[in-house]
């Protein structure tokens, strides 16, 4: 979907549109689990088949991107779906760098991965690879999966759920305005105060377990594991979450997007895996403080690693991107 929006995006608002759709991800968490106590299983399956069935209807009424047309050599069709997406675009200017910026793309497997293979693009796929490895350091996927069973170890008076629920609701908020500030002030800069913001987060966290082992009075500190785990959700859904998705949409030529693309998927499945299955054996071995604070400093290098590594993209077309890539 990422690389679809990226297509048919105005360069100004290409980040924010993806941003849209990797943070409309939180909507459907939060209605889940406010669904999930007052519904069977099953019903809850049913309920949930809902708007994917309206996707699936609707998105079928929206025409295949510009780009898509012209890597087929349906001109007529890829003006046509400019105007669609684009009306207020120059379609001779846009046209034109469409067919600069696909030239070349309808090669064969072995042209492709000749392609692929070139240092240029190979360097961008591992530099994706390398932030991946960050956002799941994070502990994003596991912290979601296991937020009642953290708040309920916490100690916390409040009911476990309802902290979900509010978890969810702060995913929401962040993803809503983070749509506002990706295309202002950069992917890099975001990147950075994301990373700084899930560090001090996972810290704090693993601060607040530290402390409840020396027998601190848990009614004073629930403010802290409820702050941390707000501000966690909060600086992820900034820049660690869509970023990386928003780059893999940017970064690639057309001819190879599909590969890169898949290569990146097949690399987050495999992070995925790792952190967690790693994630229970690792907190039975050293406990919630040093699993919380390990994740924390392993997510702060992410903030010299995209200083470094990470070329800013905001504001500019596919083609110049391409172009920047090549120098």
């Amino acid at each position: 979907m990422s690389l679809y929006l990226g297509e048919i995006a105005d360069p100004r608002i290409r980040g924010s549109l993806i941003s849209i759709n990797i943070n409309a991800s939180s909507v459907g968490m939060f209605l889940g689990n406010a669904m999930g106590p007052y519904l069977s299983m099953e019903m809850y399956g049913y309920v949930s088949l809902i708007p994917t069935i309206l996707f699936v209807a609707l998105f079928s009424l929206i025409p295949e991107s510009p780009y898509h047309y012209v890597l087929h050599g349906n001109i007529d069709e890829a003006e046509a779906s400019l105007k669609w997406f684009r009306p207020e675009a120059d379609v001779k200017a846009e046209m034109q760098e469409l067919q600069d910026f696909v030239e070349g793309a309808n090669t064969d497997i072995l042209k492709k991965l000749n392609d692929f293979l070139l240092p240029a693009n190979l360097k961008n796929v591992f530099i994706l690879f390398g932030l991946n490895v960050f956002v799941y350091a994070s502990a994003y996927n596991t912290i979601n999966s296991y937020a009642e069973i953290i708040i309920t170890k916490s100690q916390v008076s409040v009911t476990p759920s309802i902290v979900v629920m509010g978890l969810g609701f702060s995913q929401i908020i962040a993803g809503a305005t983070a749509v506002f500030v990706v295309d202002k002030f950069g992917r890099k800069n975001l990147l950075i105060v994301s990373s700084i913001g899930v560090a001090i987060s996972l810290t704090v966290l693993g601060l607040d377990f530290y402390f409840l082992s020396l027998n601190f009075d848990r009614e004073k500190l629930t403010w802290l594991l409820i702050i941390s785990l707000l501000s966690f959700n909060i600086f992820v859904c900034y820049g660690l979450v869509p970023v990386p998705s928003t780059l893999l949409g940017e970064m690639f030529p057309a001819n190879l997007k599909n590969l890169a693309s898949l290569c990146i998927a097949s690399g987050n499945a495999m992070l995925t895996f790792m952190f967690a299955k790693s994630y229970q054996p690792f907190l039975n071995l050293a406990g919630e403080t040093i699993v919380f604070c390990s994740y924390g400093l392993f997510v702060s290098i992410a903030v010299p690693y995209v200083w470094y590594f990470i070329s800013e993209t905001k504001g500019k077309s596919l083609l110049d991107i391409q172009r920047s890539v090549k120098s």
